[in-house]
């Protein structure tokens, strides 16, 4: 049977993943399981803001290491959602979405995850039905 499941882990900095590399350690997560990694860093969230793409490439490196994959293969298994800019109002932080098989049988109900990609936009359909 399969099995989602939601890992919450705190983080310090927009380079700090590791809650989610001490989860991947003990077993916690695995890394072939992970399908959404969704992330609110540090960070003012305006033009000159660069935490998502710094938490995003940290991701990458941790994940490309546990799984063997590169970056274009992660990218294609793996839904990043990551935005910057927690001035005072939220905690950075990252949550990590898995699918697993699990030897039990569930009780009914539960999370469901699923993904889909819509196909490249090209610029001049921005705006257009």
């Amino acid at each position: 049977m399969r099995a989602a499941d939601i890992h919450v882990f705190e983080m310090a900095a927009p380079n700090d993943v590791s809650g989610l590399t001490a989860a991947l350690d003990d077993g916690r997560v695995r890394a072939e399981e992970i399908v959404c990694v969704m992330a609110k860093t540090e960070g003012n969230g305006l033009d000159n803001d660069y935490t998502r793409a710094y938490a995003t490439d940290t991701l990458l490196r941790l994940l490309g290491e546990r799984t063997g994959l590169g970056t274009a293969a992660l990218f294609d298994r793996i839904s990043f959602i990551l935005s910057g800019g927690v001035e005072g109002v939220l905690s950075p932080h990252m949550i990590v979405f898995t699918v697993g098989e699990v030897a039990r049988a569930g009780k009914g109900g539960g999370l469901a995850i699923g993904r889909s990609f819509t196909r490249p936009i090209q610029a001049e359909e921005i705006g257009t039905r």
